[in-house]
């Protein structure tokens, strides 16, 4: 009917049926100023009555990439923090965790599940994402999480490099050649801890 509005919004504009995008009118929003994301932090803050540490705030305002979503769940990460780095280490784990699904999967590589459920994990991941999507964004994990100073376990840490350096040796361009490397890196990767 014509007294009906349809909004959608997405990020992956990509993966939404050709023939529905035709029936829409597109408007492509771009990242917020600086000071308009500044004023958002300000008015929650007030709201919320929340104290923020001058530092972590100039940070949290930065890493926010004018993205209102990103300061919002931002700030309630590091409202209590005043180390400047550990507030930059859990900005970074707002971004990452944008990943969605890649980085539900990566937090199970992390937990040391079995093959078993890694494979169903991973065969699931590949019915939604593009293999060459989830490969940049567990690359992106694992450098996070090898240069992150909270990140202790000497182990860990050799295991996510190995991975990182067999996804990095993946070539790019073939789905079916990476689809194939992605798992086999990951096969390793949970192997290495069974066998390790």
């Amino acid at each position: 009917p014509s007294t009906v509005a349809v909004i959608a919004c997405t990020t992956t504009l990509d993966k939404v049926d050709e023939a529905l995008i035709s029936r829409f009118t597109k408007f492509t929003l771009k990242p917020l100023s600086r000071r308009d994301i500044k004023e958002i932090v300000d008015r929650i803050c007030k709201q919320e009555n929340i104290s923020l540490n001058k530092e972590v705030k100039s940070v949290l305002i930065s890493s926010a990439d004018g993205i209102p979503r990103r300061v919002v769940v931002g700030l309630f990460k590091v409202k209590d923090v005043d180390d400047v780095d550990e507030a930059r280490f859990l900005l970074e784990e707002v971004k990452l965790e944008e990943e969605g699904k890649v980085f539900d999967f990566f937090k199970l590589l992390l937990a040391n599940k079995s093959w078993n459920v890694i494979r169903h994990h991973l065969a699931n991941l590949l019915k939604s994402e593009r293999p060459d999507k989830i490969r940049f964004s567990l690359l992106n994990l694992c450098t996070v999480r090898i240069l992150s100073e909270f990140q202790k376990d000497v182990n860990e840490r050799k295991r996510l490099c190995k991975l990182a350096e067999d996804l990095a040796k993946i070539y790019s361009g073939n789905d079916i050649l990476v689809k194939s490397g992605l798992v086999t890196a990951v096969c390793e990767f949970v192997g290495s801890k069974q066998n390790g």
